[in-house]
């Protein structure tokens, strides 16, 4: 007797995730390509030419891109900065890289540097918050500290399982001197997740933190705390590819506020996990010294 397997459909409400895509600001090109090589599926039915035709009109009707001043961060959270100042990867990743600074920064004024957003982690991320402003805990949660689990050893191999491209691992490996020999060490360690904008020309550019910023706006948030730099063209960004970068010095750039407006587009995509690996290798091979140790 066979039993009858119920597959789920992986792009339904129960197999997909909800994102929300700035289609009015990608070009067709990567629109096509975007759905051809990656789990993503429209929501709306209709041909992918309507669905972005009506975003593009959606877009049409709102008014120019203002910037607001950055604020100076209030007293009570000097001390908190001071905090985040003193940890490593602030150190590493941040002040020897850059001129930075804190400050408060108006999400309304914050242009998006991607096109699409996870509306479920925005939903995780907003349960996290108190609906009440809360100055010392909305700072927190701008600059969270990382972690990652613990990873899996196989033969030669390490892999780290997690539900969002979070980890970095170094490079270049360092050692250090133990008994009988040298210990070999490969860091692995979470991306840094803190709130990074960037001054360009007169315009706020969010390096990092889309998904915080989107659920402070629907905390109610206003206004957040942020590393700021200053910043003389895009290409010091690092921000990759996408041609959503081509709009960002239009009189009305993506914000990131966007995506939960008229313009953008809800979209699915299948449920997906990431893995790390660090493979560990050595060789030997043999080679004539003569006249060569003198």
């Amino acid at each position: 007797m066979s039993a009858i397997v119920h597959q789920l459909n992986p792009y339904d409400s129960h197999g997909a995730r909800r994102f929300a895509w700035l289609l009015a600001f990608v070009q067709k090109l990567e629109i096509d390509a975007t759905l051809n090589q990656n789990p993503i599926r429209l929501a709306d039915p209709r041909p992918v030419e309507q669905v972005v035709q009506q975003s593009r009109a959606a877009l049409a009707g709102l008014g120019p891109y203002v910037m607001q001043p950055v604020l100076p961060l209030p007293d009570e959270l000097k001390i908190p900065a001071e905090g985040i100042r003193s940890r490593d990867v602030f150190h590493r990743e941040y002040d020897a890289k850059f001129d930075v600074a804190f400050g408060m920064v108006a999400l309304d004024s914050l242009i998006s540097p991607q096109p699409l957003a996870d509306l479920d982690y925005i939903h995780q991320l907003t349960s996290s918050l108190s609906s009440e402003l809360d100055l010392t805990r909305d700072f927190e949660f701008a600059f969270p500290e990382g972690t990652i689990p613990e990873p899996a050893v196989v033969a030669n191999t390490v892999t780290f399982a997690t539900h969002a491209p979070n980890i970095y691992v170094a490079p270049i490996p360092t050692y250090r001197l133990v008994p009988g020999g040298y210990e070999v060490i490969v860091r692995a360690e979470s991306k840094p997740n803190y709130l990074f904008v960037a001054e360009l020309g007169g315009r706020l550019i969010l390096v990092n933190g889309v998904h915080h910023v989107l659920a402070l706006i629907r905390a109610g948030r206003t206004h957040a705390p942020a590393v700021i730099r200053q910043a003389s063209m895009l290409q010091e960004l690092g921000l990759g590819q996408t041609t959503i970068l081509n709009h960002l010095g239009d009189a009305r750039p993506p914000l990131v506020k966007d995506f939960f407006g008229p313009s953008a587009v809800a979209v699915l995509r299948r449920a997906m996990g990431t893995t790390t690996q660090i493979v560990v290798q050595s060789g030997q091979a043999t080679f004539p010294i003569d006249g060569f140790l003198g």
